[in-house]
């Protein structure tokens, strides 16, 4: 009778097995949104701060205090560097003409692309040229708005104006559309994406966050449009005019929305995330709305393990992770193609997938059938274990 005692004394192991399995067996609680306000890939960009010893010391420590208030809540890491150590990798991001007057600043992405930040200060005590980092019209305006908006579509004018007008009929148009079919999602997001338009001058002032999206203002011929959504992460890549013709903003946006064990390659959940902060009010509000801390370890921690679940699901190798790693724009780009984006269908939509399958009805029944059946056989198991203890006991009397 060891057995039954094994299954009797068991019990909790037995409940413990049956909760877990339900919980498995339940759709994903988060949604490729959702996942966006995470800080799942953790690749920081970074500020380096050149200088040589004929920097004082109190000018160093200033630089250290203001730096780290301005970007303790961001995903900007300081790193300074004494150029005459001569020993450290960095040196090798500074030009010869950069080399000449220190101190010296050097933005660099997660990609290894640099660019050169002017440090207006003599002293260590001007501000000004950090919070540029971090911080720019547009950027407060985006940060702000993700909280409900479902996305924002970034929209950059080109050269001619008929070009910009046809480009903004057919982003609304996206707009529309995914709007439309917003009820039929997994989960209700209350506000639909947004359209902010920038012009040619508008541009010049936002030159750190299109560089981050690896747009230079000068190559602008026609327009762009860039879907942001989450904590300022960028879905797919930069969209051409012709793709916005081709009603690829809609694809993207779709995406958003969609259930994050969908078996979507998870190359479309990790773009990269512009300069940004996120101060503690934002995550106040953010928590009001999604009623979870996406910061809290377990909730990151669960998160990253659905990302590796549907990357073994969709055969993701390393390198195809960057895909999407911001590149400097140009008109020889090779982006993703509109027919490799992948077409999501969100329960209760009767369009058929595109590319890879996407729909949750399957799924959701297949996951309905095994979680019954799961509480069946251990529901089984535990009378059959009581039964037995409850037989042995009376042999026993």
């Amino acid at each position: 009778m060891n057995f039954a005692n094994s299954i009797y004394t068991s019990r909790p192991l037995v409940f413990t097995l049956l909760i877990v399995m339900a919980l498995l067996s339940l759709n994903c609680r988060f949604n490729i949104r959702e996942i966006g306000f995470a800080e799942i890939s953790p690749d920081p960009y970074i500020f380096y701060y050149f200088h040589d010893n004929n920097l004082a010391e109190n000018h160093l420590e200033v630089f250290r205090k203001n730096a780290g208030k301005i970007f303790n809540y961001s995903n900007v890491k300081i790193k300074v560097v004494n150029v005459a150590s001569g020993n450290d990798p960095a040196i090798n991001y500074l030009s010869n003409a950069e080399s000449q007057r220190y101190p010296v600043g050097i933005m660099v992405s997660p990609d290894g692309r640099s660019l050169p930040i002017p440090i207006t200060d003599s002293n260590g005590k001007s501000i000004a040229y950090l919070k540029s980092i971090i911080d720019s019209p547009v950027r407060s305006v985006i940060k702000n708005k993700l909280i409900n908006k479902y996305a924002i579509v970034l929209l950059l004018e080109g050269e001619k104006a008929i070009e910009n007008h046809h480009a903004k009929k057919m982003a609304e148009k996206a707009v529309d559309e995914l709007e439309k079919i917003m009820p039929l999602m997994p989960k209700q997001i209350h506000e639909g994406p947004e359209l902010i338009t920038l012009t040619r001058e508008e541009m010049e002032k936002e030159k750190m966050l299109l560089w981050s999206l690896g747009v230079k203002v000068s190559q602008i011929r026609q327009p762009l449009a860039i879907i942001l959504y989450g904590r300022g992460r960028m879905m797919g890549d930069v969209v051409e005019y012709e793709q916005i013709q081709d009603n690829v903003l809609f694809k993207l946006l779709n995406i958003i929305g969609a259930d994050c064990e969908c078996g979507i390659d998870r190359k479309w959940m990790l773009g990269k995330l512009i300069p940004l902060s996120w101060e503690p009010r934002l995550r106040e509000e953010l928590f009001k709305q999604l009623e979870f801390d996406v910061d809290n370890p377990a909730i990151l921690a669960e998160m990253s393990q659905i990302i590796s679940i549907e990357s073994g699901k969709a055969g993701t190798r390393a390198s195809d992770l960057e895909l999407f790693q911001p590149k400097e724009y140009s008109l020889t780009n090779d982006l993703v193609p509109s027919d490799q984006i992948p077409t999501v269908v969100h329960s209760g939509s009767e369009a058929d997938a595109v590319g890879e399958d996407l729909g949750y009805d399957k799924r959701l029944v297949n996951r309905s059938i095994y979680i019954i059946l799961s509480v069946c056989l251990l529901v089984v198991i535990a009378v059959i274990g009581i039964f037995i203890k409850k037989k042995y006991s009376s042999d026993n009397i």
